[in-house]
């Protein structure tokens, strides 16, 4: 469910830093680890999928579909070989707790497809992440789609605040708001800034949801839209967080010349 990726480095190059390098190309490929004395690196997370301990689940690496004798440091891939982290358990039932919205419990009632998608505007291609297809009773708010597709696959996890007004979305994909840089979330619905937040928001059947990580300036300020620049709504210039527009890895395959990360 991760598209797998081609990552080009010198010979020699370790698994952990092809996986570094592969985050480059695609936020799902973004890691966590502990650092060991003379173990090196460990890597306790990936995607915003962290170990757990109750569970018994871990991330292992793979090198041609054979489970690696050595640690991240000490596994140098060669050309076109695949590198694969797998997330999976070791002798233990599968505990882990996944947050199930009221959406998506089968109710006889009527049902619509939304199709979920992620966009980063940092990344050299900002549609780098697979849509997801979601199917959820007619009503469902803009963030239950976004949990749901986040049960699909692990890229769509992200967190958010709660305001008085409605939930807002910081982070996606183990990608955050940066004040700095003035990069925050935006929600779009059929290419269309979102006048509401993800609790308002309520798709149609057919509908495409876009969660878009991109800069923040005076045109999304005023709520228009990347391309046709036409005000939907006037609003004062404040930060981001106030505005009306909230919102609500992995299984890793890496080639040393051909990385494929999937």
């Amino acid at each position: 469910m991760i598209p797998a990726l081609n990552v080009t480095a010198a010979q020699g190059t370790t698994a952990f830093q092809f996986l570094q390098l592969a985050a480059q190309q695609n936020p799902c490929y973004l890691s966590e680890y502990l650092t060991y004395p003379r173990l090196g690196h460990y890597i306790t997370t990936i995607c915003c999928v962290t170990q757990n301990l109750t569970s018994n689940f871990y991330w292992f690496v793979y090198i041609n579909d054979t489970l690696s004798t050595v640690g991240v440091d000490f596994l140098k891939p060669n050309n076109e070989d695949v590198l694969r982290f797998e997330y999976r358990f070791v002798n233990s039932t599968d505990n882990n707790h996944t947050e199930t919205s009221q959406a998506g419990k089968k109710d006889a009632i009527e049902t619509i497809s939304v199709s979920v998608k992620l966009a980063f505007a940092n990344y050299p291609d900002p549609n780098i992440l697979p849509a997801q297809q979601v199917v959820a009773p007619n009503g469902t708010a803009a963030f239950e789609f976004l949990q749901l597709a986040a049960q699909m696959n692990p890229c769509y996890i992200f967190n958010y605040t709660v305001f008085s007004i409605g939930r807002y979305i910081t982070t996606i994909c183990c990608v955050e708001q940066n004040t700095t840089t003035n990069f925050y979330w935006f929600i779009y619905l059929n290419g269309e800034l979102s006048p509401v937040g993800a609790d308002l928001l309520k798709p149609n059947n057919g509908d495409i949801l876009t969660y878009e990580y991109r800069k923040w300036d005076s045109s999304i300020t005023n709520h228009t839209t990347p391309q046709s620049n036409t005000p939907t709504a006037k609003g004062p210039k404040i930060f981001p967080q106030f505005l009306h527009i909230f919102m609500g890895m992995v299984i890793g395959i890496l080639p040393w010349k051909h990385l494929e990360v999937a």
